[in-house]
């Protein structure tokens, strides 16, 4: 670990990040964002039965090599992107995963009968626990 402990290993490993962005032609100050962005796809991967198995770096890249030049332009809008797998099957890596917009993500989902089925299983389970009945659940089933 570099000197200054535990901040100075975040300062280090920040620095490193807004070099590969640097290098593959991205604005290095936001780099802050983009990591969020990566985290968050890491994050909630594993709600999709899904690990994300993509570097900081590769995250990066896929989104440079599709046009994207900001964090921002990734997000749940329709007209925003988001990074969808191939067939909604199988985990968040090179090969198998790219960005596309969310209106087309949805689409894509839709089609394949993917997580679009285990979203709306989750949020007739979540309406359950709110409302404490499985009435939602009929409801949404019919």
């Amino acid at each position: 670990m570099p000197s200054g402990g535990v901040l100075g290993y975040r300062k280090a490993v920040t620095k490193e990040r807004a070099e590969v962005l640097r290098r593959i032609g991205l604005d290095p100050t936001q780099v802050d964002a983009w990591f969020g962005k990566w985290q968050n796809l890491k994050c909630s991967s594993k709600q999709r039965g899904s690990i994300c198995l993509l570097t900081f770096e590769q995250y990066v890249s896929l989104a440079k090599e599709t046009g994207l030049t900001e964090p921002q332009q990734i997000g749940k809008k329709s007209q925003l992107y988001q990074m969808a797998r191939i067939g909604d099957t199988g985990n968040y890596e090179l090969g198998n995963c790219r960005f596309v917009t969310m209106s087309q993500n949805a689409k894509e989902r839709a089609d394949n009968g993917g997580a679009a089925v285990s979203v709306h299983k989750a949020w007739i389970t979540r309406k359950e626990k709110q409302r404490g009945t499985s009435k939602v659940r009929n409801e949404m089933l019919q």
